[in-house]
């Protein structure tokens, strides 16, 4: 996600990770991640590893819609796994 420039001119998403962004300036927040469905970007996540679990503390979505139906199922499914490869035992959502 490197090249914001041409991540823009794909799929229409303007992505920045804001860590280095002052906390006032900053949208989303320091670490915020993208959410990819399908071909689409569909929001941003600010998640968390706090005492073995991942805490997903706020979501974003693109159209202010919360996910729903076979959109939130698969969000959840690959919070699940991302939250495995931080050796997390679960998921918590916070938001």
């Amino acid at each position: 996600m490197w090249d914001r420039k041409l991540i823009a001119a794909l799929f229409g998403f303007d992505y920045k990770w804001e860590i280095y962004t002052p906390k006032e300036k900053r949208k989303f927040s320091a670490y915020t991640l993208p959410v990819l469905y399908g071909d689409t970007f569909i929001g941003r996540i600010e998640a968390v590893k706090k005492d073995r679990q991942l805490v997903v503390e706020n979501v974003w979505s693109e159209n202010g819609k919360p996910f729903e139906g076979a959109m939130k199922t698969a969000f959840e499914k690959c919070t699940e796994r991302f939250a495995g490869l931080n050796e997390c035992g679960g998921v918590i959502y916070s938001y």
